[in-house]
């Protein structure tokens, strides 16, 4: 059967080389980054998480989900959302170069 569609692994190889890279070049950072969570936990402790625009999905993602951990706070502040304007996400994120 023809498919008007090609079928191409360059996007999926692309993504995981720099997927690869990620974890060849931040291990360590990440290792650290896991360490303190766990540790915060272990001593009662929040874990607070934060984004604007889109990234604020991994505050919601990991805040109250059945099975989940009760020890995260999600910084969710509605003016830093794209659902909201993203006018002040994007005036703190990009700055006038002259």
């Amino acid at each position: 059967m023809d498919s008007p569609f090609i079928f191409d692994l360059s996007y999926y190889e692309e993504v995981n080389d720099q997927l690869k890279e990620i974890v060849n070049t931040e291990k360590e950072k990440m290792m650290q980054a896991s360490l303190q969570i766990a540790q915060s936990i272990a001593n009662q402790g929040l874990v607070h998480i934060f984004g604007t625009g889109h990234s604020h999905m991994f505050g919601e993602e990991a805040f109250y989900r059945a099975g989940g951990l009760a020890c995260i706070n999600p910084i969710l502040e509605p003016s830093l959302m794209l659902h909201t304007g993203a006018m002040k996400s994007s005036a703190r994120g990009f700055r006038r170069l002259c």
